[in-house]
């Protein structure tokens, strides 16, 4: 009893220490975004099935990229289940500037350390069915994941190719539209996004945000990450990337009409 106790005040002084250094920090936060050029709506929300959700909803312009990210900070207190405490968050930047057609999507992975060269969709044979089902459910984890559930329907195996390129041998890159994701990934792109990946900012190099996923479809781009932005300057470089990445791409589409 006495140790239950010890552990339930512990836990409540502690949350309370993080709500009041997040909300320090988000009041930081609206002054930093406003010297960046950058909008930023902050709260911290409590839930009955989180003990608290920090949000931070940054909007604004990089060229003529109009712009939104999303990070969230969830926090769960397990405690009374004996599960300890942990932590999900997740950062999703978005621009409509660029949209495939409707139903149409083009999905970029990074998974460093990994070699997907070889990764292919089995059109044929027993065994096909079986590792496209794997396939598919992996893929439906983590489009929910990064990009929300509303994608997991539009991101399939089935009618999908994988797209190789030896640049990007650590990318998992999936397209139902291959003439479009091919044009659009033109060397200077394939340039940008390599650049990126070695010479990132130093707030990515032990994160998950080194581990970020982006998605065209209909709705337009989403850049996302299961990592959230601490502060304002974190939010612009990531804001950043997208934004390059949505003004390559409009630039492509320009040029060839891939994209309406």
């Amino acid at each position: 009893m006495v140790l239950f106790i010890t552990v339930f005040v512990y836990t409540y002084v502690n949350q309370r220490k993080n709500r009041a250094q997040r909300v320090v920090q988000q009041a930081k936060n609206k002054t930093d975004a406003q010297s960046l050029n950058m909008n930023v709506d902050s709260s911290i929300e409590v839930y009955r099935k989180y003990d608290s959700v920090t949000k931070d909803d940054y909007s604004g312009t990089t060229g003529d990229i109009p712009w939104t990210l999303k990070s969230r900070e969830i926090y769960f207190n397990n405690s009374r289940r004996n599960h300890g405490s942990s932590w999900k968050r997740t950062t999703r930047w978005n621009t409509n500037v660029v949209r495939m057609a409707k139903g149409k999507f083009f999905m970029i992975m990074s998974t460093p350390g990994f070699d997907n060269s070889k990764n292919e969709v089995k059109k044929t044979g027993f065994f096909s069915g079986i590792t496209n089902s794997l396939a598919e459910f992996a893929i439906d984890n983590y489009v929910t994941g990064y990009f929300g559930h509303q994608y997991a329907s539009i991101v399939n195996i089935d009618g999908a190719t994988v797209v190789n390129i030896p640049e990007l041998k650590e990318f998992f890159i999936l397209t139902n539209d291959d003439a479009v994701s091919k044009k659009f990934l033109t060397d200077v792109t394939i340039k940008f996004i390599v650049n990126w990946m070695n010479n990132k900012p130093h707030f990515s190099r032990d994160s998950r945000v080194n581990r970020w996923g982006m998605l065209f479809s209909q709705d337009g781009i989403t850049v996302a990450c299961q990592a959230d932005m601490v502060n304002a300057d974190e939010a612009k470089v990531f804001s950043d990337f997208g934004a390059s990445i949505a003004t390559l791409t409009k630039e492509a589409s320009l040029q060839n009409q891939l994209v309406s």
